[in-house]
């Protein structure tokens, strides 16, 4: 999906292409950046190799790696920063921003890419004929926000002969599901080998820069049962308005949605004030299944998530166009002298039992209320994912609702309590580099620090595990702690398990894995520097 967005924002730019640079070609006093492009798995150079920049310019100009992986980039002057796209097909897109010296250059920068992998296989149906036009999608188990997830990275059909190909898929682990296309491939929806539900999958390791050719899948002629969505329109709406609906597990649209108002988008439908209209849902496999639906009032975007536990049989499932108001709050300082002020214009950031994000913002009288919705999951509760905006060294002390501690346990649900989130000054600071064993400085690293004390699993407030990531220089800042012992870590990147977005330092399975690896550090008030070592570095 990166790829295809990088190739989108490209054929938007307007390009100015340099010529290669050859061992003989002297750089012009134009020149700002030039470096060399390598595989991150292999330390081989990548030709051909594409580098735009600057980014934020009206006219971006393009580079192209030789065959030695080098290039170089003609760029306007007065830079202090150069941001720039790196490309290539078969490899996974990145935007670096690399500084600019007082010569208006920037000269041998290492940019190192990690190969995308590739999946392949071939459908059949019972009589062993090809299966057409059958939907496959590739899932990959991913941490969002902090919990694992199977997403969906990628996706294709197969073709006349049944056979179909995956490209640029980042490393990591996989399951595939099969589907329905329409009325073109009436095939038993299923998860390979030809299972059922995702506990009996089987996961499937991708490497980045190879092809797993999977063996031949057999489906069925029939699909498991349709969930229909009741949507309610209801007197809080305005008149008529679409709602939107957004189906978070694989599956389908089972048909055009037929009625009065529709539109040709089966995910978005027409809906008058006390009307109800019928919108038929294919899950993919039996398990859990979630819609987030939104839509307009005269007050703002309402938001709601529909959780439906599907046994493959027919369900009925009501969704009701009102939602609750998401949790109001305060956040407050606590001055040395006993004092308290209120905090204005300080981000609380919280994090919906489905993992989705809601920033609301706090007003003179430090208090935060969300009336516009612009939210997701009002009927289910939420924790405390941060707080940004902190003025000098203060850090969150507490935060609790009643006598529920928020930090820990989670909030409760929407209108229970007043969150109040109470902030001191003394905080420290962290600071640092990520080097390699070669002792080069690894930009792009994820730093993670984690209580000493690991939390139970229920209890992984995301809050009290910061991170970062590295700067082309390998240096980081984790800022606003709270003073006692934390653990830190240092990933590569390089792999599948910490891509974008990727946050599996909060699970604490996965960070057992590297028992022993991390640095140990006590944090007071002030700031502490270290220097760390990558806890899963390649081997080149």
């Amino acid at each position: 999906m990166k790829q295809l967005l990088a190739r989108s924002l490209i054929a938007g730019m307007t390009l100015v292409t340099p010529a290669a640079p050859t061992n003989s070609q002297a750089p012009s006093t134009s020149v700002v950046f030039q470096g060399v492009v390598i595989d991150a798995v292999t330390g081989q150079p990548v030709k051909g190799a594409s580098i735009v920049g600057p980014l934020d310019a009206e006219s971006r100009q393009q580079s192209h790696a030789d065959s030695n992986g080098r290039f170089v980039l003609s760029v306007d002057n007065n830079l202090r920063t150069l941001d720039v796209l790196v490309l290539k097909l078969g490899y996974m897109t990145r935007t670096l921003t690399f500084a600019v010296d007082s010569q208006q250059r920037r000269q041998n920068a290492a940019i190192r890419l990690t190969p995308t992998g590739v999946i392949s296989g071939r459908v059949l149906d019972l009589d062993g004929r090809p299966a057409v036009r059958v939907r496959v999608q590739s899932l990959l188990y991913q941490y969002e926000h902090g919990r694992p997830q199977w997403v969906n990275v990628g996706g294709t059909s197969s073709d006349d002969r049944g056979e179909f190909r995956i490209l640029d898929l980042p490393a990591g682990q996989y399951v595939i599901a099969f589907s329905s296309d329409a009325e073109l491939s009436p095939v038993r929806q299923t998860l390979y080998p030809g299972v059922p539900r995702i506990s009996e999958a089987t996961i499937e390791t991708i490497q980045g820069g190879e092809e797993t050719r999977l063996r031949d899948v057999l489906l069925g002629p029939s699909r498991f049962g349709e969930i229909r969505l009741h949507v309610h329109g209801s007197s809080e709406q305005r008149p008529a308005d679409n709602v939107n609906l957004q189906f978070r597990s694989p599956g389908s649209v089972c048909r055009p949605v037929s009625v009065a108002g529709a539109h040709t988008n089966t995910t978005s439908v027409l809906v008058a004030s006390g009307e109800t209209v019928i919108i038929p849902y294919c899950p993919a496999f039996p398990g859990p299944v979630q819609i987030a639906v939104d839509w307009l009032t005269a007050d703002g975007v309402r938001f709601k998530y529909v959780n439906v536990d599907f046994d493959g049989g027919d369900r009925n499932v009501d969704v009701d166009l009102v939602a609750r108001r998401p949790p109001a709050g305060r956040v407050i300082l606590e001055h040395p002298n006993g004092d308290l002020s209120p905090l204005a214009n300080i981000n609380v950031i919280l994090r919906g039992a489905s993992s989705n994000l809601t920033s609301v913002r706090t007003g003179k009288d430090g208090t935060f209320w969300n009336p516009d919705a612009v939210a997701f999951g009002f009927d289910e509760p939420y924790d405390l994912y941060d707080v940004e905006g902190l003025p000098g060294d203060s850090y969150v002390v507490s935060a609790r609702q009643g006598d529920h501690n928020a930090l820990t346990d989670g909030l409760l649900r929407a209108g229970d309590a007043i969150l109040d989130i109470r902030v001191r000054p003394g905080g420290g600071a962290l600071r640092g580099r990520v080097t390699d064993r070669q002792g080069r400085m690894v930009p792009d690293a994820r730093v993670a620090l984690l209580p000493a004390t690991p939390l139970s699993s229920e209890a992984r407030m995301p809050i009290l595990y910061r991170t970062a990531r590295t700067d082309e220089n390998g240096s980081f800042t984790l800022s606003h702690l709270a003073p006692g012992v934390y653990v830190a870590y240092a990933w590569s990147q390089t792999r599948g398990e910490f891509a974008e977005r990727i946050e599996g330092y909060l699970d604490p399975e996965f960070v057992k894995t590297y028992d022993g690896r991390g640095r140990i550090i006590k944090v007071g008030s002030g700031s502490v520097s270290i220097d760390m070592k990558l806890v899963d570095e390649p081997e080149f």
